[in-house]
């Protein structure tokens, strides 16, 4: 029977297909970063449908031809490494979780950085202004700081020097204001939200995978045992409350 040797191979070349692509992934290895757990994990979970149905043509081609013992002993062997992919699909529901969680946190880490580094310059502007002990010097710091929004024009030279340093405070504090708002409005909602969501669909799909994984894998003991079947008989062992 020609079909089931060709399941068989189409079988095997979809795990080799899901090991290429996955470890195009890998490198370079930032094993501690946060933003390459999450990234190889979508590309494990977004193609972990492949060797499942490699899993699934595997069988099919030794159930065709029981006889043939090379596709008996390919499904036997391949079809063990099953469990390897169950443990590797529920060990990324813990994965993605902390990796979001560090991701999140290295977002408002940046935005705490960003706006202290903001508050920081204005203080520094403040500094300066009230530092200025004539036209000429608040002009010299003005120009040593490089602030654009301060400049003495005409008009400002007609100012005694108490009412323009008063004038570069307000226009100071009006900026820092302005600043607040937009950092307010910039608070990474919405790479957070699409973070959450990512985790979410993330953990979903590899709970789904190990389960289907677990239906498709058989024991070592007896290939027409899967491991999934294993699990329903250890738990139906435990006594059900009434």
């Amino acid at each position: 029977m020609m079909l089931a040797p060709a399941l068989s191979t189409i079988g095997v070349a979809l795990f080799v297909i899901y090991g290429l692509t996955v470890f195009s992934q890998l490198v370079p290895l930032r094993l501690l970063e946060p933003a390459w757990q999450l990234r190889v994990a979508g590309v494990l979970l977004e193609n972990g449908l492949w060797p499942l149905l490699g899993l699934g043509l595997l069988q099919l081609a030794a159930y065709l031809d029981p006889a043939n013992r090379r596709l008996q002993a390919r499904w036997e062997g391949l079809g063990r490494l099953g469990v390897i992919a169950v443990l590797g699909f529920l060990l990324m529901v813990p994965v993605q979780l902390v990796a979001t969680g560090l991701s999140l946190q290295t977002l408002d880490s940046a935005q705490r950085n960003r706006q202290q580094r903001v508050e920081a310059n204005l203080n520094r502007m403040r500094q300066e202004i009230r530092a200025s002990s004539s036209l000429a010097d608040l002009q010299r710091r003005i120009r040593d700081i490089q602030a654009p929004d301060l400049l003495l024009d005409a008009a400002s030279l007609d100012q005694s020097l108490p009412e323009l340093k008063r004038s570069f405070l307000a226009s100071v504090d009006q900026s820092e204001q302005l600043l607040q708002r937009r950092f307010q409005a910039m608070a990474n909602r919405g790479r957070t939200w699409a973070l959450l969501q990512r985790a979410g669909r993330g953990v979903i799909m590899a709970l789904v995978l190990a389960f289907a994984y677990a239906a498709a894998t058989p024991i070592a003991a007896d290939p027409d045992i899967s491991v999934l079947m294993v699990w329903r008989e250890r738990l139906s062992l435990f006594p059900r409350r009434r």
